[in-house]
């Protein structure tokens, strides 16, 4: 198959806002809830182990040595859930799923479609991103050759970019919760930062990923080790009492950012 070529953006950043506004709304794009708790999103049509594992030990060598980046490989329409227009629209969609990441995710972020890459990384120039992907093979538009490609393009990205200096990422650790419907419960975490400082982001969730609650704290002085920090929920009288959980994501002073940290939520 001939070279693919990276799919220029060329599309105004209001409507890609609106877009993002209106899927958040109905929690629709599959990616965003995915790309929460892990680094790559695959499809709906799964590809083989071997593919998958190739790909997910390409992105945590990357981000091990510093190389922060995640990836959203989108086989067809059905993998868009809410947004399917966007399809084989990758420089597009990646500037949209960016958008729905951006309260907790920062960095660097590749989508792989058949029609090409896309890549998105806060707003910040990518022309020397665009050069690299352009020079990148897709196979074919089975999940395999997607998934494969996406590989080959963060081994390749991370070897032709500059990586961003980033402070060792903080350490969350979540508690277990108790609590009454109707009434406050308090969601505690602590966060170990070796900058001193951390931001972070607590999302409650019910059965099927559904969110129900996210709450933010602003950067500050991180606690002594051991020492708690909360949030508190207060969960409506018919809210499910059954799959809750709530998750904790830190960002460092340098923008370094943790890997989520989750317990169950108990409620009565």
């Amino acid at each position: 198959m001939s070279r693919r070529r990276l799919v220029a953006c060329g599309v105004l950043v209001g409507l890609v806002l609106g877009l993002a506004a209106g899927s958040a709304l109905a929690d629709g794009d599959p990616a965003s809830d995915v790309l929460y708790f892990q680094d790559v999103f695959l499809p709906y049509a799964r590809p083989s182990p071997a593919a998958a594992g190739q790909l997910q030990a390409a992105v945590t060598a990357a981000n091990q040595a510093g190389f922060r980046i995640k990836v959203a490989v989108v086989q067809s329409a059905q993998d868009l859930g809410a947004v399917p227009s966007l399809f084989d629209q990758p420089a597009l969609y990646a500037r949209f799923l960016g958008t729905e990441l951006r309260s907790f995710y920062t960095s660097r972020l590749l989508v792989v479609m058949p029609s090409g890459f896309g890549f998105f990384d806060d707003n910040a120039p990518i022309t020397a991103e665009q050069t690299i992907l352009a020079q990148i093979t897709i196979a074919g538009a089975d999940s395999d050759s997607l998934v494969r490609a996406a590989a080959d393009a963060v081994g390749k990205l991370r070897a032709g970019t500059a990586s961003k200096t980033a402070s060792p990422p903080p350490t969350v650790k979540a508690f277990a919760a108790r609590g009454v419907r109707g009434q406050p419960v308090l969601l505690r975490y602590t966060v170990s930062s070796a900058t001193g400082r951390s931001a972070e982001i607590v999302r409650v969730y019910g059965p099927n990923l559904a969110l129900y609650a996210t709450f933010r704290k602003l950067l500050a002085a991180a606690k002594p080790p051991g020492v708690k920090r909360f949030v508190t929920w207060r969960p409506a009288k018919t809210v499910s009492t059954t799959g809750l959980k709530f998750c904790v994501l830190a960002q460092s002073g340098t923008g370094s950012q943790s890997r989520p940290a989750c317990a169950p939520i108990t409620l009565t």
